[in-house]
């Protein structure tokens, strides 16, 4: 269907990849701690996908081609790796916040606004369709200082720019690129978590309905590079380099998403609740939806800089996970008027 990161991947230059992937083989093992912390935001040299850059650092892998044509990084567990995903299948299933979550909105159907709505985002006319999406996303920014917190991520913060000069010489501050990266990442996980859903329904969607999904993915995606592109100027990026940048990141954001697409694709049994629970008896080719989710979650978002035993890292994947096994109960009308609240978090007493 249309309207995936995957087509969305595939809309950059298939030999940017392939050009990615040369260079990440130039990264050897004994430079991946801390280089993702000590890189400039401001890039002297063209731009790179960065997504596909770090999830390659340090990790045996290869870049494959797919059926339709598309390129991704596969990568090939170290039996370490396999160990350590055993113990933490059995350490997911314990887990008493990965339950039966019921999802907290009263059932919702289309009224005439909201079908008058829908029709004018899917003509292109209005996006008053997608405002309550951008709220939900909102609302996981601004007022979650300490679930931000919880996890390692930088709280965002208010910038004046009104008293900047038109040509400003100021430069990023040391470390702004590792802080803007998990700032990105953080969004980038609601704005999939959405299009997850999304996805999920357009594979029994009419026309219609499938239009509408597409329109709210891409729309969605478009505001969270305007949010992006904010950021980069708050940060002090210069105005000549902030169109590579939008590359560099862009590049970033889709791998990612579409390195979630895969691993939740792949290690799915019958839903995620369910897939959680096997902790033993895999299919063959299959380690663990929670493994993945939380090595994923481990070279992308955190650039391989932490400990595998992270309580953050551990806590960011109960939190993804939590918020899909929300979302997959989430009834359709309920979900496309975006009238529903995240799950909530209960943080841990020690």
């Amino acid at each position: 269907p249309f309207g995936t990161t995957s087509s969305m991947l595939r809309v950059t230059s298939r030999r940017a990849v392939v050009r990615v992937w040369r260079s990440a083989q130039l990264v050897t093992s004994s430079t991946r701690a801390g280089v993702a912390a000590q890189q400039p935001l401001v890039q002297q040299t063209t731009p790179r996908a960065a997504g596909v850059r770090i999830c390659a650092r340090g990790l045996a892998a290869k870049v494959v081609e797919e059926a339709d044509g598309g390129l991704r990084v596969q990568y090939v567990f170290s039996e370490d790796d396999h160990r350590r995903f055993a113990i933490e299948r059995k350490l997911f299933a314990a887990e008493e916040r990965l339950c039966e979550i019921p999802f907290t909105a009263d059932p919702q159907k289309f009224d005439w606004r909201q079908t008058l709505e829908a029709a004018l985002c899917v003509t292109m006319l209005a996006d008053n369709f997608v405002i309550p999406f951008h709220d939900l996303c909102i609302e996981r920014l601004i007022p979650q200082g300490q679930l931000m917190e919880h996890f390692k991520i930088p709280i965002l913060e208010n910038v004046d720019r009104s008293g900047r000069p038109l040509h400003s010489q100021a430069t990023p501050q040391e470390g702004a690129y590792q802080k803007f990266r998990l700032q990105s990442s953080w969004l980038a996980l609601h704005v999939w978590l959405i299009h997850s859903k999304q996805r999920a329904l357009q594979e029994s969607e009419g026309i219609y309905g499938s239009a509408l999904c597409s329109r709210l993915s891409k729309e969605l995606f478009e505001w969270m590079w305007n949010q992006i592109r904010t950021w980069m100027e708050d940060a002090d990026v210069p105005p000549m380099s902030v169109h590579y940048e939008m590359v560099d990141f862009q590049s970033f954001v889709y791998a990612f998403c579409r390195s979630l697409d895969e691993v939740f694709r792949e290690e799915t049994l019958e839903n995620t609740l369910q897939s959680l629970r096997h902790t033993d008896a895999l299919p063959p080719g299959k380690v663990g939806l929670a493994p993945r989710v939380k090595h994923l979650l481990w070279a992308s978002v955190y650039s391989e800089a932490e400990l595998h035993n992270a309580k953050h890292l551990h806590e960011l994947t109960v939190y993804l996970l939590r918020q899909h096994i929300m979302l997959e109960g989430l009834p359709r009308d309920t979900f496309l008027t975006g009238k529903f609240k995240w799950a909530d978090f209960p943080l841990p007493n020690n």
